[in-house]
């Protein structure tokens, strides 16, 4: 039964990867023809966003290419949501200061607009850039912010569909693991409650989510409940192939035996994360 298990699973994550390269094979091919500008630019920013995680070069480059339409268009939502793919991109490749000025530019056209939805997640996307430089308290700044903003957005303004749910089960996994980088771990575990209520249901966040319980628990001194977490993360990520939270979750639990004096299984899950680094 396992071993059927397992090749479900299996399955299930090529079908998956095969979609999302056939999706980018679809747009690609599409760019190839005579579209019209508004055509054009939707298929750009498509594209670009289907590559923000795999390819951040290329997002940058199609986002660009969508701007400079959007630009000429005067199509001033467009231009938002172009700057901040831009800005996803820079971040992803570490270039903290370009996606920071990339950000605000695109946040001041959506505030421009009274575009509730779109300042909450460029918001968000702020935060998560100041939380890759270990800035915590500026990404506590925008996310905590962010987060007032989305409770207050009404509801007849929010998305209904995942992009609504998942921006904000991010925001309060985001808003956790600031708190955790600042040592703050009661406030950090309660939004990360708040994370869990609706995050469970996604898997591309769950792994995420259970990689920062284990480190609440690490902070507590809790041995049991972290390693519980951290393996639940660790089954979460080879799931779905998320190479970087599994390599993340053993670095965890590389620091959960280094605490406790296990040197041997400290090295052990250390270099595992670092094979799992260095294959992605």
């Amino acid at each position: 039964m396992r071993k059927l298990f397992l090749t479900l699973m299996l399955l299930a994550f090529v079908l998956c990867a095969g979609a999302q390269r056939k999706y980018i094979d679809t747009l690609r091919a599409k760019l190839n023809r005579n579209l019209d500008d508004s055509t054009r630019l939707q298929t750009l920013l498509d594209l670009g966003h289907a590559y923000y995680l795999s390819n951040p070069d290329s997002d940058i480059i199609l986002s660009q290419k969508a701007y400079v339409i959007a630009e000429k268009g005067k199509v001033m939502a467009q231009q938002s949501r172009a700057l901040n793919d831009m800005a996803t991109g820079y971040a992803s490749l570490g270039d903290y200061p370009k996606a920071v000025q990339m950000f605000y530019r695109a946040l001041r056209i959506s505030e421009d607009l009274h575009d509730g939805f779109s300042v909450i997640r460029i918001y968000n996307n702020l935060g998560d850039t100041y939380m890759r430089r270990g800035d915590y308290r500026k990404a506590l700044n925008s996310l905590l912010s962010a987060n007032k903003q989305w409770h207050d957005l009404p509801a007849t303004r929010k998305p209904t569909n995942r992009t609504s749910t998942e921006l904000g089960v991010i925001l309060s996994l985001n808003i956790g693991e600031s708190y955790l980088g600042l040592h703050n771990i009661d406030s950090a575990d309660y939004y990360l409650q708040e994370s869990y209520k609706e995050g469970k249901k996604f898997d591309d966040v769950v792994d995420n989510i259970y990689r920062d319980f284990g480190e609440v628990e690490i902070a507590r001194g809790h041995t049991d409940k972290a390693l519980k977490y951290l393996s639940d993360a660790i089954h979460a990520s080879k799931s779905i192939d998320d190479q970087q939270m599994l390599s993340e979750s053993y670095l965890s639990e590389a620091k959960l035996y280094h605490n406790n004096k296990q040197q041997d299984s400290a090295e052990f899950y250390g270099q595992k994360a670092l094979d799992v680094a260095g294959a992605g």
